[in-house]
């Protein structure tokens, strides 16, 4: 038989305690060692005051507080950082690049005459003098006649939507294209106000046109550029583009986080192109139709919608109530069908300003064209500058510009520990 051999500790096993205490206090030390190294060596300010052996405990504990306290502002800047980039995570900045003006449209016009409707056809002065009887058949039927009345034009042709800007190089188009930097590059227009056959009850006191720059996506609305064009006086404007684009980071981003939609992720049923301007628009048709159960003439409808009555007064309350949205007397129901519209701007957005300039004109020699007293009112439209400045709506962050952040601060982190060690050697 092999002999069992059996070994006995004495004590216990209070040498093997002895040894884990040991390794623990080795262990403990090597730490320290490391920290200590750590903050002779590092790159990182105020780290070596903390182990300096020339410093008494009052210095590092001084040291040791503006430490506590820098990191925790660091900590908190973070996190406003963080929080920024959750609640805010899109920026509008100028890009860099410049379009010529022949990239983009010229903007579509529209004149709002004074002299709306002319006392020969209609005298409203007297009609509104009876105070409320508004019942007349001849000025219902003639209203209903200025409301129905369709205009048409010649379309030569669009080769142009926001997106994809012109698909061709032909200036027979619309809508216009023309280059700017110059008044002889100039779109001109003489209008007639015929003040001799207009009546002062419908007028604010002015005697010319509103004349009103938009996208030509878009309905005419008071935004944007607007001018108004007197009597007597050459008005010349000087239309200044602005261009807002997106940028393709943003692309695979919901609308409702990216703040836009492009034009196929919005259809609209009166609109071919989505603009924001457009889904207000249809929205408020839509809300009208539904409450009013009328349709305004002054807005695009479907052709089976019957139009809201100038004399009737259930139907012009209605329309108040929903057009005065502004007002604190709207009801909760319609604020909450405009904002169930969700209408978001256009990830491109095409945007007009006016620079105008009036001086006053002599029109004799129109006055012996025509043979009338001048009414008229002369307009010089053209671009400000030969170039537009684009400006992009981009991420703060995106992932590439995170890591092109860390590896700059590696680089320069490995280039000034290699330094400080050749001066070193």
């Amino acid at each position: 038989m092999e002999p069992v051999v059996t070994s006995i500790s004495s004590g216990g096993g209070k040498p093997r305690s002895k040894d884990k205490v040991m390794t623990r206090l080795k262990f403990h030390e090597k730490m320290i060692d490391y920290l200590k190294h750590y903050c002779n060596h590092t790159t990182l300010h105020g780290f070596s005051y903390l182990v300096a052996t020339d410093l008494g405990f009052t210095a590092r504990c001084f040291w040791f507080l503006v430490m506590t306290i820098s990191g925790c502002l660091m900590v908190v800047t973070v996190n406003n950082q963080i929080l920024n980039f959750i609640n805010n995570p899109i920026i509008m900045a100028h890009n860099g690049k410049t379009l010529k003006m022949n990239d983009i449209p010229f903007p579509a016009l529209s004149f709002c005459s004074d002299n709306q409707i002319k006392p020969s056809y209609m005298n409203l002065t007297k009609l509104f003098s009876k105070r409320g009887n508004y019942s007349s058949t001849d000025y219902t039927q003639k209203f209903e006649h200025l409301s129905r009345r369709d205009y048409w034009i010649k379309d030569p042709g669009t080769i142009w939507n926001p997106e994809e800007g012109y698909t061709s190089n032909r200036t027979d188009i619309f809508p216009w294209r023309m280059q700017g930097g110059s008044l002889s590059r100039t779109v001109r227009f003489i209008l007639d106000l015929d003040a001799n056959d207009m009546q002062d009850f419908c007028t604010l006191g002015g005697r010319g046109f509103l004349v009103k720059g938009y996208n030509p996506a878009e309905q005419p609305s008071l935004t944007g550029g607007i001018a108004y064009a007197q009597v007597d006086q050459m008005t010349i404007i000087e239309v200044v583009p602005e261009l807002i684009t997106t940028s393709d980071n943003l692309k695979s981003w919901s609308p409702q986080k990216r703040g836009c939609y492009y034009n196929h992720e919005r259809k609209l049923k009166m609109f071919s192109l989505y603009t924001y301007n457009n889904c207000e628009t249809e929205c408020i048709v839509n809300i009208t139709i539904n409450r009013c159960k009328c349709a305004t003439n002054f807005l695009p409808h479907f052709g089976s919608q019957r139009s809201c009555g100038v004399f009737t007064k259930a139907d012009m309350e209605c329309v108040k109530r929903i057009y005065y949205s502004g007002s604190a007397n709207i009801s909760d129901d319609i604020r909450t069908q405009y904002s169930s519209c969700n209408c978001l701007p256009s990830c491109v957005e095409l945007k007009y300003n006016f620079k105008v300039t009036d001086m006053p004109w002599n029109f004799s020699s129109l006055e012996t064209k025509f043979k009338k007293k001048s009414s008229f009112v002369g307009l010089h439209i053209t671009y400000k500058g030969g170039s537009v400045n684009v400006i992009e709506r981009d991420c703060v962050y995106t992932f590439s510009s995170l890591i092109a952040a860390s590896m700059l601060e590696f680089t320069k982190t490995l280039s000034r520990r290699t330094t400080k060690n050749g001066f070193r050697e």
